[in-house]
């Protein structure tokens, strides 16, 4: 039986791994430099069989999603409840990190860091495509497809 890979990341304490030439990891972790950093998410796909999900943290800061500027240290965007695109705003205090990672529902509840979860990140620039594996089944990068850039504002 194939190692899954939770299995490889539990064994390398979380490092990013090699999966079939592709750099994976468990969990993105962006500094933020800024007090105010405005990222844009945009959901491109989510598999039909299961709910999808993007959980963001942010460590020593707080998360803002609408209007009425009420923040929150952590948020997850679902794919079956939350909008195609979504902005977030990162207000940080000194050495702020924004943690990602992907989740999923289950008949457990949210899941993640399980089987065959990972994330596939693509960087170009100030924008970050993220191909996200559930830990369900055979590894599957298409399951969760999201793109994460960075607003630049003058």
């Amino acid at each position: 039986m194939e190692e899954t890979l939770s299995s490889i990341f539990a064994r390398t304490k979380g490092t990013p791994i090699n999966f079939n030439g592709q750099t994976v990891v468990a969990i993105i972790e962006i500094k933020i430099t800024k007090p105010r950093t405005v990222f844009s998410i945009r959901r491109l796909r989510a598999t039909n069989g299961r709910v999808q999900g993007l959980v963001l943290k942010a460590a020593n800061g707080q998360l803002v999603v609408d209007s009425s500027g009420t923040g929150y240290p952590e948020i997850v965007l679902w794919s079956d409840t939350s909008p195609d695109v979504a902005e977030i705003e990162v207000l940080s205090k000194s050495g702020s990190t924004l943690k990602i990672w992907n989740v999923w529902k289950s008949t457990f509840g949210m899941s993640a860091w399980v089987g065959n979860a990972g994330m596939h990140v693509c960087e170009t620039g100030n924008k970050m495509m993220l191909e996200c594996s559930d830990g369900v089944g055979d590894v599957d990068f298409s399951d969760y497809v999201v793109t994460l850039e960075e607003q630049q504002y003058r």
